[in-house]
């Protein structure tokens, strides 16, 4: 696998992931709703 290929496949995961805390953060139907930004940072962190 090339540099430029990992590089974009790790990038669209962390983006994906992180996104993901904070549709979970904001929808109304999750169970995470109005967590708060500690879950939003921490998700973001996490990696």
């Amino acid at each position: 696998m090339s540099k430029l290929l990992a590089e974009y496949l790790g990038t669209a995961l962390l983006i994906l992931l992180g996104d993901g805390v904070v549709a979970n953060v904001a929808l109304n139907k999750s169970k995470a709703q109005n967590a708060g930004w500690m879950v939003v940072a921490t998700g973001w962190g996490w990696r």
